[in-house]
């Protein structure tokens, strides 16, 4: 039933936006160029909320000490992705592209992990070789999981909303070499049992991007600070309970660490590529409070890893077909023991895409 609703919900909305395209498609706006763009993706994972594998055994074993909003660990997602832009020649004859994009992810299992997005952005061409790019990104509502509430004692769905701004400056100098440098401001503003956790985030990096021939290598870096902004002396939990928590000062500072190696190629007429993508994040949480006061972030180290393999190909000028899987980890050490055997995780993801652009 579950996949004779989603398909339902494909065709449905493919057909509306093929019917939005053929009419926008019928006319110019002021001398610019509109395109519409469609994605329906099927993604699946293996760890939906990220549990530890303490976690995971108690939850397969029905050992859960409080009952799981979820009904299984595992979930397919569905996600139906619209995209608008507008391509114009406005400043010296430069382009300015403003795109605006909505998103919508349906999980098959546990809809309490449902969410959506929306962005604007806007790609102006300073010179032959300087771009500039500013996007505002706002996440509606996205759970987490259970946590417990410091006030009331009971646990309560902990979900929160996030507003990002981002721009960069993208230089070429030459044909096989480009250097980007970005800027991030993240503000996450948790639910009216959470209010502790809200946060500001701001990073700073940069990017090298090499092209040869097929071949496109991009290294990166980028410095990250997050001020938990909601803290209060009374935000703590002494861990008593055994059980995952994110009470107390949740500042910390990361480095995040990326690589990508993209192959592009044509077989059979058709545009076609590889891509290979990675990054390490190590963070460092800054509280000088204790052990004791708050054990989940006291001398607390999280290292992330997470790696992306996907193929794509474009079967004519407005569709394309991608395949892909990742793995995700965390590892966390801290004097806590109860730090590591809540908070270390494994996933493992894969999916299918269809993307239709109209222009």
């Amino acid at each position: 039933m579950i996949c004779k609703r989603l398909i339902r919900n494909y065709l449905a909305l493919l057909f509306s936006f093929l019917s939005i395209g053929a009419v926008a498609n019928a006319y110019e706006l002021s001398n610019g160029e509109l395109s519409l763009g469609l994605t329906l993706r099927s993604y699946y994972d293996s760890n939906v909320l990220n549990y530890s594998q303490r976690d995971r055994d108690r939850f397969l074993n029905d050992q859960e000490p409080y009952d799981s909003p979820i009904t299984a660990l595992d979930d397919l997602r569905s996600d139906f992705k619209v995209s608008i832009a507008y391509d114009k020649e406005y400043l010296s004859k430069r382009s300015t592209k403003i795109t605006l994009t909505g998103d919508f992810a349906a999980f098959a299992v546990n809809p309490i992990k449902n969410f959506g997005w929306f962005s604007a952005s806007v790609t102006q061409e300073l010179s032959e070789q300087l771009k500039a790019y500013f996007n505002y990104f706002y996440d509606i509502d996205y759970y987490i999981r259970d946590y417990k509430d410091i006030n009331s004692g009971n646990r309560e769905h902990c979900n929160f909303s996030m507003d990002q701004w981002r721009g960069n400056l993208q230089y070429r100098p030459l044909k096989a070499f480009e250097f980007v440098v970005e800027g991030r401001f993240k503000k996450y503003a948790y639910n009216k049992y959470f209010t502790e956790y809200d946060s500001n985030y701001l990073e700073i990096g940069g990017e090298i991007i090499y092209r040869y021939r097929s071949w496109k290598f991009t290294i990166g870096y980028s410095l990250a600070e997050n001020d938990n902004i909601g803290f209060n002396s009374l935000s703590s939990n002494s861990g008593e309970d055994d059980e995952d928590d994110e009470a107390g000062d949740g500042d910390y500072q990361q480095d995040t660490y990326s690589i990508s190696l993209r192959y592009g190629f044509k077989t059979m007429d058709r545009r076609a590529r590889f891509l290979l993508e990675s990054s390490i994040i190590d963070r460092f949480y800054l509280t000088e409070r204790s052990i004791q006061i708050d054990p989940m972030h006291s001398g607390r180290h999280d290292f992330m890893l997470n790696t992306d393999l996907s193929f794509m190909i474009s079967f004519t000028k407005t569709v394309s077909f991608e395949i892909g899987t990742g793995y995700r980890n965390r590892r966390a050490e801290s004097p806590a023991l109860i730090v590591s055997k809540v908070k270390d995780y494994d996933s493992y993801m894969g999916w299918i895409e269809i993307s239709y652009d109209l222009k």
